[in-house]
């Protein structure tokens, strides 16, 4: 591998997720920002949107861009024009919003100490919380496949959560590290 050119932000990088031809960037304290990659070398930073609290993940879903923001939970962001992104929605998260996945009409949130929380989505002005898990330690990330979330558990490893039933979360299995 080699670098073919360097995007320096303001903030600092927590996460970062493409769409097309654009890159978005979880920037800490300095929130959303989107660049346009259409030429690789010479990057074009098209949007900046700042957030309710730290930027700390970032999951896209079709239009939308789901921030996860520290203590003040997360935010749904319409990036049909990365020009001008515009928020939706929000909603408090309880915990410490670290990760965010997005699976159809849910949107699923490591909170810390708080465990996975679960989130309907399918009208993103008013996401409602629907169900939750408390997993044994600290819930870094997420990601979901199908109907499992993997959850990072900080020193307990990783937990396979059945969200077949987004209000009745359950635990199948897991694996420490």
């Amino acid at each position: 591998p080699r670098e073919i050119v360097r995007i320096p932000t303001p903030g600092y990088v927590r996460e970062l997720a493409f769409s097309g031809n654009h890159l978005y960037l979880a920037d800490g304290w300095k929130g959303l920002r989107i660049f346009d990659l259409s030429d690789i070398e010479n990057p074009v930073e098209t949007s900046v949107m700042k957030t309710h609290k730290r930027a700390e993940a970032i999951a896209l879903a079709g239009d939308m861009a789901y921030i996860a923001e520290t203590s003040e939970g997360f935010t749904i962001i319409n990036v049909s024009d990365p020009a001008n992104p515009v928020e939706i929605g929000h909603a408090s998260v309880t915990g410490y919003a670290r990760g965010v996945a997005i699976s159809g009409n849910y949107a699923y949130i490591a909170a810390g100490i708080e465990g996975l929380r679960v989130f309907d989505v399918s009208d993103p002005a008013n996401p409602v919380e629907t169900g939750f898990f408390d997993t044994e330690d600290y819930a870094a990330n997420v990601a979901v496949q199908g109907h499992y979330a993997f959850v990072a558990d900080d020193s307990k490893g990783v937990r396979v959560i059945d969200v077949t039933d987004p209000a009745n979360p359950s635990e199948v299995g897991f694996f420490d590290i």
